[in-house]
């Protein structure tokens, strides 16, 4: 169980929004693996029943940005939130509208965490094997 999830559960159990630091800093604990399932749960069902800010939104998008830096992914998703927020902020649609697809897209998001993470130890196996097999032959 992560602390640093407890003073952000308290605040949106109490009804409160969360700036975008802080909601920025809740969904980078959540995308670095140190929440439990029942934290995440319990912030995605605080924020759905409450309904999802700006700044909310704005924190996820920045909590996006600094853990897919290196993929192309990352950037797509980024770029698709961006564009919800537009449309938003140009009265094309209200978040309500959208908020029952925000699941949808931690989990594809989560899915592709997990396929990378997977990738990466694979190759770094490879390297680890080279390197064994490079000392065994010189």
């Amino acid at each position: 169980m992560s602390d640093n999830m407890k003073p952000v559960l308290n605040k949106v159990a109490a009804g409160q929004s969360l700036s975008a630091d802080e909601a920025e800093a809740a969904f980078g604990v959540i995308m670095s693996g140190e929440a439990t399932p029942a934290q995440i749960a319990g912030l995605l069902m605080a924020l759905r029943v409450r309904g999802e800010t700006v700044d909310e939104m704005s924190g996820l998008v920045g909590a996006l940005f600094q853990s897919t830096s290196r993929s192309p992914i990352g950037g797509i998703l980024v770029i698709a939130l961006g564009v919800l927020m537009l449309l938003f902020t140009l009265e094309v649609f209200s978040i309500r509208d959208v908020a029952p697809y925000w699941p949808v897209l931690l989990i594809i998001f989560g899915v592709w965490r997990l396929y990378a993470a997977v990738r990466l130890r694979a190759q770094e196996g490879e390297a680890e094997e080279a390197r064994r097999y490079e000392r065994e032959t010189y």
